[in-house]
């Protein structure tokens, strides 16, 4: 689950950086920065933020898809580096929170990636039962 998860936000993340710019005209063209829900004040930095997300995105993929391989084959070195990912992950959102809390929402789906499986991993090393 983990792997497949990893691909779908690696996709994801690759199709943006692929895509920023014509997503960049529409806005523009859309009259996006008039309108307060747009949440930034211009289409370059909305294009500076979708970049980084994107980048943030695509390493967490490629995390996700090594240690999702490696938990299936039950290494226990993949299932330590995945704790440790997700303990990052956990804590760069709680930072957002903390201190840019205007954007925390952007970065909400990171939680929904790292707590479930960190929950699965934490306790002892599961077996087959619970590899993900």
């Amino acid at each position: 689950m983990l792997v497949i998860a990893g691909l779908i936000y690696g996709a994801m993340a690759i199709y943006m950086l692929t895509h920023v710019d014509e997503v960049a005209t529409t806005l523009e063209m859309a009259k996006a920065t008039e309108h307060k829900e747009f949440g930034f004040a211009s289409i370059e930095g909305w294009k500076a933020g979708t970049r980084f997300n994107s980048w943030l995105y695509l390493a967490v993929c490629v995390v996700a898809t090594v240690c999702g391989i490696g938990i299936t084959a039950l290494r226990e070195w993949a299932r330590l580096s995945w704790l440790g990912a997700s303990v990052l992950l956990i804590g760069f959102v709680l930072f957002v929170v903390i201190r840019h809390s205007e954007i925390w929402a952007r970065y909400v789906g990171l939680l929904a990636f790292a707590i479930p499986s960190f929950i699965v991993l934490r306790g002892k090393w599961a077996k087959a039962e619970n590899a993900i």
